[in-house]
C-alpha cells in the first residue's frame, strides 16, 4: 500500500481517489501529463499539408523507458509483484523478440526488484527496430536466449513448463499486459486527456488514432472516454471515434474476434473499477464501444516487418515539424502502420479535416534502454550464443543498404562495436 504523497502521483487515482489503497500500484517516475505536441507535414501523393496533435507518451521518461506500456505496468507489475512475494514467484514476460512489452517489463522490474524473466518466444518479422529491442533484452536482467530463434522441440516444452507453473512459482504477465489491471494505468491516460481538453491545452479531438497489438491501450482508453463522461468531464463527451489500427496479420483476418476481447477486457475493468469504490459507467462504455470504436484491418503486412505504406508514412515523418522539436519514432511494428492509416484517413477526407481533430496516441518509446548491468561484451556473447536462425534474424533486420555498417559490426564482428554509442546514432534522442 502507498502512502498519500505517492498516490499523489497516480494519474487514475486524481480522478478516482476511491482506489487509493484498494489496489497495488507503482511509481515509475513517469513525467505526467504527457505532453501535447502538434505535427505537420505534406501528404506526398496530394501535396496538401495537414496538421494532427499528439499525445506524447512516448516521452513520459527520458532515461528509463517511455511509450504505452508504462502507464500498464504500474498496475500489472505492482500486481504481478505482490504475487511474487506471497508466493516466492517470479514474473515472466512473453511476446515476440520485438517485444515492447518486454523491454519494458524488464527495464521496471528491475527497477522495482521485481525477479523477472524473458521469454520473447512469438514468430516475428525482422527489423532494425526489433533488432534494437534484442539488444536491449540481451542487456537486462532475465535473458534466456533467443527462444523464437528456436524449434519448436524446444520451444514447446519451455512453454508448458511455464503454464505448468504459473499458479506457483510463475507469475505470468499477459501479452501487452492485456487484463484488467493493466488497462487501468490507460484508463487514466484517457481522464489525463479529457482534463488537457477541459483546460484549454488542446481543441477536443474527433478522432484518436493508435496501433493495436495486444489492445490493452485502446481498451483502456474506451474505458476512460466512458469513465470520463460519467464524472461529468466535458472534455471527450462528443462524437469521438477511436481508430485502432490492428498491427497484427493474424489479428487483421479477425477484427470481430479483437472487437470482442476489447469488449470483454473494458466490461471486466470496468468492474474491477467499481468493486474499487469507483463509479457504475457500463451505460457510458456501452455507448462508446458500439459507436466510437472503429478498426483498420488493411495495414498489418507481417507481424514486425514493414509495410510499403508504413516506409511512406515513416518518410512523411522524418519529413514533418514538430511543435516541441523532437520526432516521433515511426517503427515496423506500430507507430509506422499507424500513421500510414492517419495519411490515408487525412486523403480520404480531400482537405476537409480541421487542424485538431486527428490526435494520434503516440505508443514507441522514443528511449532505447542499455540495461547498466551487463557490459556490451556480455550483449556480445549474447549475440555469440545464439542459434544459427537467431543470427540469420539479426541480419535480416540489420538489412543490406544504409545499415550494412550496423549489420558488418553489431552482428559479423560484435566485440568490436560500442553499443552504447551505436544506439546513441541509431535512435532518436529523448528531450532532456
Amino acid at each position: 500500500m502507498k502512502d498519500e504523497q505517492d498516490w499523489a502521483r497516480c494519474t487514475l487515482a486524481r480522478f478516482l481517489p476511491a482506489i487509493k489503497g484498494k489496489v497495488a500500484w507503482f511509481d515509475m517516475g513517469a513525467d505526467y501529463p504527457s505532453k501535447i505536441a502538434a505535427l505537420e507535414a505534406e501528404d506526398p501523393e496530394s501535396g496538401r499539408r495537414f496538421r494532427i496533435n499528439l499525445k506524447r507518451e512516448d516521452r513520459v521518461a527520458t532515461k528509463s523507458y517511455a511509450g504505452n506500456k508504462v502507464r500498464s505496468l504500474e498496475f500489472s507489475l505492482a500486481c504481478a509483484a505482490v504475487l511474487c512475494e506471497e508466493r516466492d514467484a517470479k514474473v515472466v514476460t512473453i511476446g515476440g523478440p520485438g517485444s515492447n512489452q518486454i523491454v519494458a517489463t524488464s527495464v521496471y522490474a528491475a527497477t522495482k526488484g521485481v525477479p523477472c524473466e524473458q521469454f520473447p518466444s512469438f514468430p516475428e518479422d525482422a527489423s532494425l527496430d526489433n533488432v534494437l529491442n534484442v539488444f536491449s533484452m540481451i542487456s537486462l536482467p532475465g535473458w534466456r536466449g533467443a527462444q523464437w530463434a528456436k524449434g519448436p522441440g524446444s520451444k514447446l516444452p519451455l512453454l508448458a513448463n511455464i503454464l505448468r507453473q504459473a499458479r506457483s512459482k510463475v507469475v505470468l504477465m499477459m501479452p501487452g499486459a492485456n487484463n484488467n489491471v493493466g488497462c487501468l494505468g490507460q484508463v487514466g491516460g484517457a481522464l489525463e486527456l479529457c482534463e488537457q481538453v477541459d483546460q484549454g491545452e488542446v481543441a477536443a479531438p474527433k478522432h484518436i488514432f493508435l496501433p493495436v497489438g495486444s489492445s490493452c491501450t485502446i481498451t483502456g482508453l474506451l474505458v476512460g472516454i466512458a469513465m470520463s463522461r460519467k464524472l461529468g468531464m466535458k472534455g471527450l463527451s462528443g462524437d469521438i471515434k477511436v481508430h485502432g489500427v490492428i498491427i497484427h496479420h493474424a489479428f487483421a483476418l479477425l477484427p470481430f474476434a479483437v472487437r470482442f476481447l476489447i469488449g470483454f477486457v473494458a466490461r471486466d475493468t470496468l468492474r474491477t473499477i467499481i468493486a474499487l469504490g469507483g463509479p457504475d459507467a457500463s451505460s457510458d462504455l456501452e455507448q462508446v464501444l458500439s459507436e466510437g470504436l472503429v478498426l483498420h484491418t488493411n495495414y498489418a503486412g507481417r507481424y514486425g516487418g514493414w509495410t510499403p505504406e508504413a516506409l511512406k508514412a515513416k518518410s512523411v515523418a522524418q519529413h514533418a515539424t514538430f511543435s516541441d522539436g523532437t520526432p516521433i519514432w515511426a517503427c515496423s511494428t506500430f507507430t509506422g502502420k499507424c500513421f500510414a492509416a492517419i495519411l490515408d484517413f487525412v486523403r480520404d477526407h480531400d482537405g476537409n479535416l480541421g487542424d485538431n481533430e486527428v490526435l494520434l496516441w503516440c505508443t514507441k518509446s522514443l528511449v532505447q534502454p542499455l540495461g547498466p548491468a551487463k557490459s556490451v561484451q556480455d550483449i556480445c556473447q549474447g549475440v555469440a550464443d545464439m542459434p544459427q536462425a537467431g543470427k540469420s534474424w539479426l541480419l535480416d533486420g540489420c538489412g543490406d543498404t544504409s545499415e550494412r555498417r550496423i549489420k558488418e559490426l553489431l552482428v559479423d564482428k560484435c566485440q568490436e562495436v560500442d553499443l552504447e554509442n551505436l544506439l546513441e546514432q541509431l535512435v532518436l534522442q529523448p528531450a532532456n
